[in-house]
């Protein structure tokens, strides 16, 4: 038995369909240790008084392997067909894997109808799984390197018995029909997962708040005060983090989601610091210095240590993929920067860079200029594949749902939908007069939900 993977930071991903290709890019949680083992089960023949093997017959081949330390975004846990009596894995629930050792350029081994032969989950406070899982392989195929979301040509993947939520999604946005509005004078949006029942919703005017809102009754069911200034929010596991852009001295704040209470607010020497990205380890703060020179800092979140990162000019998105972050930068486009070593390590001439999405082996860049407004980047190479105009432009927000990519408008309210399979603008949207400036964007289930600056929450349906 020869163990030939063994991996950390592994992506879990839901399957889709799309063009008759299946596609694993949605990703739903992640997971720190991996490992695969093969066994060939060789029977091993000897001469009657020769000591040296003279032959051997292949037997029973046989794949197994284990996952830990995951998270998994706990709307999916169902996937898993959890017994009900003990919190067991059910050995009949079917799932399947893409294993590739290092990003892009390394070979793929996919493997199909696997089954869970051990484990019980138990989950944490902190959200992390610390249960090995162990399973078993009933089949496997390797693939080109550089093709790490899709499967094989002709490849039938095993996506569960008819009828479970494993199955492909038909999600399409268009048309895109605004359905009503809130009048709570929104900056910036964040949410947990795109089919639960909230969004998190800050505010300035008239004083600086954030507030929990609950999609199905279309309220604020809770609020507090902050400091003023509060710009973009990520979320890692059951933490909000909020950026506040302030003339020197940025600050930060860790929100408590289960008590919805924040907990830390950390003081940083960032100007303006307006984007904000997190790892779980760390929390990274984008702006720029009291000069022109762009800035981040990374907080980490045990002990708010601070490291300074600095070069190019101001820091409009930041957006982490494996194990690098991407930095929109306007002047001089998007820069890469190694997390392991905290070091920019290459840039990508883009004028007019602001946000930043990500899906499959791409980043989407939003450009702040008329023409053109929207560029994809290969992640592999870190080249420019292509750019469109849109119908609009000077983007300033942007999200990505299962294949969609939706990007704001800098000015009166418009918003552009993206097929990202094809690359093409497939429908826009423009809001009623006076929702101006689409500062953010979230989808929830059929509905995408954005940010006027200082006026409305508008909710848009999504489909027919």
């Amino acid at each position: 038995m020869g163990e030939i993977f063994k991996g950390w930071q592994a992506k879990i991903c839901i399957g889709r369909v799309v063009g008759g290709n299946y596609l694993l890019d949605v990703e739903i949680g992640c997971a720190r240790r991996i490992s695969l083992a093969i066994k060939n089960n060789l029977d091993e023949y000897y001469a009657i008084d020769n000591p040296n093997i003279i032959r051997t017959i292949p037997g029973e081949f046989e794949i197994t392997g284990s996952l830990g330390r995951a998270f998994i975004n706990c709307y999916y846990l169902n996937l898993l067909n959890l017994r009900k009596t003990d919190g067991s894995l059910d050995p009949n629930c079917r799932f399947d894997l893409l294993l590739q050792a290092a990003p892009f350029d390394a070979p793929v081994v996919y493997l199909y109808n696997c089954r869970f032969t051990k484990g019980i989950i138990s989950i944490p406070q902190n959200g992390w799984i610390e249960e090995e899982y162990d399973f078993i392989v009933l089949g496997y195929q390797a693939a080109e390197p550089g093709k790490a979301e899709e499967f094989p040509p002709g490849f039938t993947p095993d996506i569960g018995p008819v009828g479970t939520t494993m199955r492909p999604s038909s999600y399409y946005p268009c048309p895109m029909t605004w359905f009503s509005q809130q009048y709570y004078q929104p900056y910036y949006l964040a949410s947990q997962d795109p089919n639960d029942d909230f969004i998190y919703i800050n505010w300035g005017s008239p004083s600086p708040r954030v507030a929990k809102y609950q999609i199905s009754i279309d309220s604020i069911v809770t609020s507090f005060g902050i400091t003023s200034s509060p710009r973009k929010m990520c979320i890692c596991g059951n933490y909000l983090y909020i950026s506040h852009a302030l003339a020197g001295n940025s600050k930060v704040t860790q929100v408590d989601l289960t008590t919805f209470t924040p907990t830390t607010v950390w003081t940083t020497n960032v100007y303006y610091g307006a984007s904000i990205e997190c790892d779980g380890t760390y929390v990274y703060l984008g702006g720029r210095t009291s000069g022109s020179t762009g800035r981040i800092c990374r907080i980490r979140i045990s002990d708010g240590n601070q490291t300074n990162l600095e070069f190019g000019r101001y820091v409009y998105d930041l957006h982490i993929v494996g194990s690098y972050m991407y930095v929109t930068d306007f002047d001089e486009g998007v820069h890469k920067v190694d997390l392991g070593t905290y070091t920019k390590i290459a840039t990508l001439i883009l004028y007019g860079a602001n946000t930043l999405s990500h899906y499959g082996g791409y980043l989407y860049v939003g450009l702040l200029i008329a023409t053109p407004n929207v560029s994809k980047i290969d992640l592999s190479t870190f080249t420019l594949v292509t750019s469109i105009t849109c119908s609009y432009g000077f983007f300033i927000s942007s999200t990505v749902r299962e294949g969609f990519l939706f990007e704001g408008y800098n000015g009166p309210g418009k918003i552009v939908a993206i097929d990202l399979n094809t690359f093409t603008e497939i429908c826009n949207i423009s809001l009623p007069s006076g929702h101006n400036n689409v500062q953010d964007l979230v989808t929830k289930g059929n509905y995408l939900y954005s940010s006027t600056y200082n006026c409305y929450l508008d909710k848009i349906r999504l489909g027919s």
